[in-house]
């Protein structure tokens, strides 16, 4: 399935990816050539076919006919998009950004889902955020072995580090605001946070 069902809701984004199970199907053509029909959902068909030992189905399955894909994805939205989203429209996977790095940041302007430069620069600040907050531990750990060691060149050093790692927000800000590709940005780590790693 190559389509995707797109809306927002609260100014957030959301992709559905609906679940190839839920497809309605009229015919089933098994392995053997024996064929089996009415409309249900595929999930019954699998409940079906365990009930009858056949544990492996799906790769006995030859033929499964029924809703189209536009079919399908119509009949999802229908039944899991919010009351109250808007731009909901459904799209084909071809038109979601490759790249997931900025999921967050992804935005639908009625035409194409596009990662905006400010989108992209706040979700990129967020998981710096988290790197600089996993290195604060071991900072903290070097500095009491500083301490413990009495070593007062080390501890003023380190103490630094951490003082640069607590006020490195408005360092990222800054620096990310100079730069206007994604590519720029995705690359973009402050060594304040990196010699820490």
């Amino acid at each position: 399935m190559n389509k995707r069902i797109c809306y927002t809701l609260a100014g957030n984004l959301s992709v559905v990816v609906p679940c190839p199970i839920e497809r309605l199907v009229s015919r089933i053509v098994w392995g053997d050539g024996r064929v089996s029909g009415m409309v249900v959902e595929s999930a019954i068909w699998v409940s079906i076919a365990k009930l009858l030992g056949r544990s492996s189905m799906p790769t006995e399955l030859m033929v499964m006919v029924g809703e189209t894909d536009d079919e399908f994805a119509a009949r999802i939205q229908a039944k899991d998009v919010p009351a109250g989203a808007t731009g909901v429209r459904i799209i084909d996977v071809a038109d979601l950004p490759n790249d997931r790095y900025f999921r967050n940041a992804w935005a639908d302007n009625g035409t194409a889902i596009r990662i905006p430069i400010t989108g992209a620069r706040g979700v990129h600040k967020q998981r710096l955020m988290e790197r600089r907050d996993a290195v604060m531990p071991k900072l903290r750990d070097k500095i009491e072995a500083a301490e413990d060691a009495g070593d007062a060149v080390l501890l003023v050093s380190l103490k630094a580090k951490r003082a640069a790692l607590r006020n490195i927000a408005t360092k990222i800000n800054t620096d990310l605001s100079a730069i206007n590709t994604l590519a720029g940005i995705k690359a973009y780590a402050p060594t304040e946070i990196t010699e820490q790693e």
